[in-house]
C-alpha cells in the first residue's frame, strides 16, 4: 500500500508540474506562418490563316493552337472570273491570353499583272481576339476572309497575264 501510495504522490506531483508550465505564463507564439507562392503566365497573342477550318480542341493551349495555323497560305490557279461576288479565300483564327482583347487590321494589295490592275476588297477590315478571361483564352475563331473587285466584272475583263494579290493581317495590341 505504501507503494501505491508513494506511486501516486509521485504522478500527483508530476501533474501538476506539466499543468504548472503550461499554465505559468510562459511566452505562447501569437504570430502566424505563412507560404507565398507565385508563378508567372507567358503573355501572348498568336493569329493564324488556314484554308479549312480550326477545330476547336486546337484553342485549348498555345502549342495546339500554333500547330493548326499557318502563317501564309497560298490560293493557286483562283478562279478570278469568281470576284464578282464575294469570295472566301482563307479563314483567321487567333488566341490570347492578355487581360485586354488585341485587334487585327486586314488590307489587301490589288490583283497585278504588269501594268494591268484589278482592284480588290478585302472583308473583314478588321477583327479583334477577345480577352482573356477566368481560366480561359480569349480566341477568334474561323473568321471568313473574302475577295470581291471594286468594280464589278473588272476580272472578266482583264486581259490576259499572271495576276497576284497578297492580304496582309497585322496585330495590334
Amino acid at each position: 500500500m505504501k507503494k501505491t501510495i508513494t506511486i501516486l504522490l509521485v504522478l500527483v506531483i508530476g501533474m501538476v508540474g506539466v499543468f504548472a508550465a503550461a499554465s505559468s505564463g510562459l511566452p505562447l507564439s501569437t504570430e502566424t506562418s505563412t507560404i507565398d507562392v507565385t508563378s508567372t503566365v507567358t503573355q501572348f497573342a498568336l493569329f493564324g490563316v488556314t484554308a479549312d477550318t480550326v477545330l476547336d480542341a486546337n484553342f485549348a493551349s498555345q502549342a495546339l493552337f500554333s500547330g493548326a495555323v499557318n502563317t501564309t497560305i497560298t490560293k493557286e490557279n483562283f478562279d478570278m472570273l469568281t470576284l464578282a461576288s464575294a469570295v472566301e479565300v482563307g479563314k483567321l483564327s487567333g488566341i490570347n491570353s492578355l487581360a485586354t482583347p488585341v485587334s487585327l487590321t486586314i488590307t489587301t494589295t490589288d490583283f497585278v499583272s504588269g501594268t494591268n490592275t484589278i482592284g480588290l476588297t478585302v472583308s473583314p477590315e478588321s477583327e479583334s481576339i477577345l480577352a482573356a478571361a477566368s481560366s480561359a483564352f480569349g480566341t477568334l475563331k474561323n473568321t471568313s476572309i473574302t475577295l470581291v473587285e471594286t468594280i464589278p466584272g473588272a476580272a472578266a475583263l482583264a486581259p490576259s497575264g499572271d495576276y497576284s494579290a497578297t492580304i496582309t493581317i497585322g496585330l495590334t495590341v
